[in-house]
């Protein structure tokens, strides 16, 4: 199912989203450069690769039985 509302409409994972958001935020309010980069890599690299690496291919022949109506 296409989720169409919410947050899942705009990202797939708005969990991953929220922590960089959170991280970013720290790193502002901190004035820190380092903890910027750190949520920065973080959000491209390691949710990146978990999502790709991790759940993509769990997800795949699941989505595939759904897309035939098979449950």
């Amino acid at each position: 199912m296409l989720a169409v509302v919410g947050l899942y409409r705009y990202s797939r994972n708005p969990m991953y989203v929220s922590v960089a958001l959170i991280l970013a935020g720290w790193a502002i309010s901190f004035g820190s450069k380092g903890l910027l980069i750190y949520a920065l890599v973080i959000a491209v690299a390691a949710f990146h690769l978990r999502v790709v690496l991790g759940e993509e291919p769990w997800l795949a022949p699941r989505t595939r039985r759904l897309a035939r109506g098979r449950f």
